[in-house]
């Protein structure tokens, strides 16, 4: 869910007029422009011997809530990521002959829930609803997630063991998390197989179904004990019968949700303001569940994520050899702006003479409501210009 503007107030009106009528607005929007229109940016002073200017640098913030600037780039760069581990980075590395699957784990009832209409997500009867298992599931989740990947690493070395294999199969993976609608979490996976001539796209798929089907992890409370396991509903796909780039266009899409569909931010949150927040009864019932369970000893850090309604990991993950990471892509973009910026005529290799910088954090966000509301009005427009681009290149 992208922010949304709304009409400026009076006030934001007069903070929009007073910048843009500013004798340095020309220089203001040209850093604006330069930080992608960001939300938020991380405003720099830059120290040289003979200058002294101010920057903007990007929140880098991934959540569409927060940043739809930064939001979208995350997204963008996600996609890259998912799908250089399906198509291969260039012509030189496919990958198109290696066993691939496209898995979604998700969680077990905890109750019956709402499948339409305004109250979708939430129980049909809330005080039937195992809230306890809820936030167990979703504070266990990753710990769950390592067992599944652990147990389908041993049954592919077994099975590759009875099909005579010479090499040892490599199980590469990405995964990203989302909160469904019950606001818990579930997993949507790209899993391939490197080095394997045993095992082809079928056979794993049932090998995922089968580790996803065993994979359980034994949790205790002063209250009960109980098997934590996934859904009976795991959806497994040949990535043969799908298209790679939507595939990886499903996935960059959930990476910029967020807690704020639910009605919380990203800030960390203190026990005692739960009975204040304007979030539904059954979000509520979570943290209060949440709240409750952190007041023993071994789960006490659980108090520390309210925020993301008790789900500690990260939004995406993946193995070392699945594809590329996220800082080499930044690293390619920041080197291709700096050669778009390099004097004409100037040689790569062009020596220069080492200037000594200084930095100096300035702030964090636009000084005035104003401000940020042109830099989202830009913001709006950019992505509006570039899916226009994106449909005359579908359809063109």
């Amino acid at each position: 869910m992208m922010l949304e503007l709304s009409n400026p107030s009076p006030a934001v009106l007069g903070d929009i007029l007073s910048r843009a009528s500013s004798a340095g607005y020309e220089d203001w929007w040209a850093k604006v422009t330069d930080s992608g229109f960001c939300a938020s940016p991380v405003r720099l002073e830059r120290t040289a011997p003979d200058s002294q200017t101010e920057v903007f640098v990007r929140c880098k913030n991934r959540r569409a809530t927060v940043c739809p600037s930064c939001s979208q780039l995350y997204a963008g760069d996600t996609w890259e990521l998912v799908h250089a581990g399906i198509a291969g980075h260039d012509e030189r590395s496919p990958l198109s002959d290696h066993p691939m699957v496209f898995a979604t784990l998700t969680a077990p009832s905890f109750g019956a829930i709402h499948s339409s209409g305004p109250f979708v997500g939430e129980p049909l009867r809330p005080d039937r609803y195992d809230y306890l298992g809820h936030v167990l599931f979703t504070w266990h989740a990753p710990a769950l997630w390592h067992r599944f990947t652990v147990g389908l690493r041993r049954l592919v070395a077994r099975r590759c063991t009875r099909g005579g294999a010479d090499t040892e199969a490599r199980v590469s993976y990405v995964k990203v998390v989302e909160l469904q609608r019950r606001a818990i979490p579930h997993f949507h996976t790209v899993i391939r197989l490197d080095n394997s001539a045993a095992v082809d796209a079928t056979e794993l798929g049932t090998l995922v179904r089968q580790a996803g089907s065993q994979a359980a992890l034994h949790v205790q409370t002063p209250e009960r004990t109980m098997t934590l396991r996934f859904g009976e509903q795991l959806d497994v796909r040949a990535l043969s019968e799908l298209s790679g780039r939507k595939v990886a266009a499903y996935l960059a899409k959930y990476v910029t949700k967020s807690v704020g569909d639910f009605g919380l931010s990203a800030r960390r949150l203190h026990v005692g303001v739960v009975d204040e927040l304007a979030v539904a009864d059954h979000v509520r019932r979570i943290l209060e569940t949440i709240a409750e369970l952190a007041r023993e000893p071994e789960y006490r850090e659980l108090g520390g994520w309210l925020h993301t309604l008790g789900y500690r990991g990260h939004v995406t993950t993946k193995t070392r050899h699945y594809s590329t990471t996220m800082g080499e892509l930044r690293a390619r973009r920041d080197a291709w702006r700096r050669e778009q910026r390099r004097p004409e005529g100037q040689d790569d290799g062009a020596s220069q003479d080492p200037v000594e910088t200084e930095w100096r954090y300035n702030g964090c966000g636009h000084t005035t409501e104003g401000e940020r509301f042109l830099a989202l009005s830009a913001a709006g427009r950019h992505r509006e210009m570039r899916q226009a681009a994106r449909d005359v290149a579908s359809y063109g």
